[in-house]
């Protein structure tokens, strides 16, 4: 029998809260729980010019809620379709949660700096999430204890000067699909 098991996002201090992602999550530079699951005063703000803005991080975490005598591995994120055009979704597997410091740079914990006259980059350590499956984690980890599986995926939303959807947090992105072998 398969294990059962949950998306999650972790947040907030280190060793991190998690809560249940499956009715979704948002994007901006708020962390708090408010900031993920409801509206926020912190929206990413949109490029004046040509240039790109990132999201805080939003870290899921594939959660055992029901043991197996199995192994999960093959950790893989996907879009269920293409984002408008001016959004990206941009991943990268991390072996330890780090919480987000809301600031932007290239340590752990920080979202991606700003870019100016460029469009859709990605940034260093990142992969862009598309409609093909791509690995965050490969790693075979036991089912057969509760709680995070493998690494966590860490994600950001890039916005770039193209996007014309309009600035709202209602604005409904696709599915964003984690997949896994169990066996």
């Amino acid at each position: 029998m398969a294990a059962t098991c949950q998306l999650q996002l972790a947040y907030g201090a280190a060793p991190g809260t998690l809560a249940d992602a499956e009715g979704g999550w948002l994007y901006s530079r708020d962390d708090t729980p408010n900031g993920l699951l409801a509206p926020t005063a912190a929206p990413i703000p949109l490029p004046a010019a040509t240039g790109q803005r990132y999201s805080a991080l939003r870290t899921l975490a594939l959660v055992v809620t029901a043991t197996a005598a199995t192994t999960i591995s093959n950790r893989r994120l996907q879009l269920g379709a293409a984002l408008p055009t001016g959004l990206y979704l941009y991943f990268q597997g991390r072996a330890t949660y780090t919480p987000n410091t809301l600031t932007p740079g290239q340590a752990p914990g920080q979202f991606p700096a700003n870019v100016v006259g460029s469009t859709g980059v990605t940034p260093g350590g990142y992969t862009l999430a598309s409609t093909a499956a791509a690995y965050y984690d490969q790693t075979s980890v036991s089912a057969g204890a509760l709680g995070v599986n493998g690494a966590y995926c860490v994600t950001t939303l890039g916005v770039d000067s193209t996007y014309t959807g309009g600035a709202d947090a209602t604005t409904a992105l696709v599915s964003v699909l984690i997949l896994y072998d169990e066996s």
